[in-house]
């Protein structure tokens, strides 16, 4: 009798991220952002708000196009809990952030981002090496480098300064319990410590597959007009954004592969400029944003598991994320390892399994980690 390999499909997942900000973190979730921030006097302040509906459409899972939203959702986000967070770091008395101030914000970073990384690189490579060579390919090769050479120069300067210093250790808590999380582990101190203040996901590798990038695209411009080329550099900053988005998110779900991870290590290696190795304080106050981004996630209402009905708001749900669940199909002996939100008694539970020709019950057990908030999926198919 032919032996038959069972496939589980699961959900696909969501990744959670976010950013430093002065004296906290903010994070990211599915519905909400949370900012969490530590008070002059030791306290955390953590608020949360709900994404509009740009940040969680559909359009946010259309590849290319999901790289220009991110790239706004992170100017927009990032500023707006930048400026809420130097409030309370201050122990000012908080105000809301007028559009005016939020969006002339985000114009001026822009605006010198554009200048300092793009439009410099340009005018020197034009005025001072280009009358010495005929090459466009070479003269955009030049002009690559030199971009690259200003971005790490600006890291190195501004990483001198004692506030900017902090902020990247902040930026090493945020990596350190994401990284945690994504291992399955408890939010807990004593856990998140022993991660890795590097992730691959990283805005600072995200910049650095954009610098490398717009190297390729603006090759393939040729070397028209100093007007047009200064036009070119300031419209295909989307397009670039969205092609380095799809590389940075590639390579985070295939870093086992060798080739992806050798693409990875500049950025990786980049990161050890933009984070720093954060104190149990800022660890808290990073926590505290992931928290609370997933409780918010947890209370949507969700479908159970035995019955396939919502549950009602305020009810308490039974589901738990496992660390890395292993069984084997009863039909060819092939472990599994599944990452999977399901039911049960503590130390134990019960899966059903259904497929078209048949159904069976799988027990296998998992550490049960109750302080991570519950997701729920009404049932996973198997594929014979």
């Amino acid at each position: 009798m032919k032996q038959k390999d069972y496939k589980v499909e699961k959900p696909a997942p969501f990744y959670y991220g976010g950013q430093a900000v002065m004296e906290g973190v903010m994070m990211r979730g599915r519905k909400s952002v949370a900012v969490a921030v530590r008070r002059p006097n030791g306290e955390i302040s953590l608020t949360s708000q709900p994404l509009a509906s740009l940040y969680k459409g559909r359009a946010r899972n259309w590849p290319f196009v999901r790289g220009i939203i991110v790239l706004i959702e992170t100017l927009a986000l990032g500023t707006q809990s930048l400026l809420h967070s130097a409030q309370i770091a201050a122990a000012e008395e908080e105000e809301n952030i007028s559009p005016t101030l939020l969006w002339g914000s985000v114009v001026i970073a822009v605006a010198f981002a554009v200048a300092l990384f793009f439009i410099a690189p340009l005018l020197l490579t034009r005025y001072l090496v280009d009358p010495y060579i005929t090459s466009s390919l070479v003269s955009n090769l030049i002009e690559g480098i030199i971009r690259i050479g200003i971005f790490i120069a600006y890291l190195k300067i501004i990483g001198l300064m004692p506030e900017v210093k902090r902020l990247f250790t902040y930026h090493g808590a945020e990596h350190k319990v994401v990284n945690a999380y994504e291992a399955g582990m408890p939010l807990e101190l004593d856990y998140v410590r022993n991660y890795s203040t590097s992730h691959t996901r990283c805005g600072t590798s995200f910049l650095l597959a954009v610098l490398v990038i717009s190297i390729i695209v603006f090759a393939l411009l040729g070397r028209p007009s100093i007007w047009l080329s200064i036009l070119s550099r300031i419209v295909l900053i989307p397009v670039i954004a969205a092609i380095g988005y799809e590389f940075v998110r590639f390579g985070a779900t295939h870093y086992r592969n060798i080739l992806v991870r050798s693409l990875l290590a500049p950025g990786l290696l980049l990161q050890s400029m933009t984070t720093g190795e954060p104190n149990d304080s800022q660890l808290e106050t990073a926590l505290s944003a992931m928290k609370k981004v997933i409780e918010t996630d947890s209370s949507q209402s969700f479908p159970s598991p035995s019955t396939g009905e919502g549950q009602g708001e305020g009810e308490t749900s039974k589901c738990y994320r496992p660390q890395s669940t292993s069984f084997f199909s009863s039909a060819s002996k092939k472990q599994l390892r599944l990452p999977v939100w399901h039911t049960g008694p503590a130390g134990s539970a019960r899966m059903s399994i259904v497929s078209l020709s048949q159904s069976l019950e799988i027990d296998f057990t998992f550490r049960m980690l109750p302080e991570v908030a519950p997701l729920c999926h009404n049932s996973w198919r198997l594929r014979l």
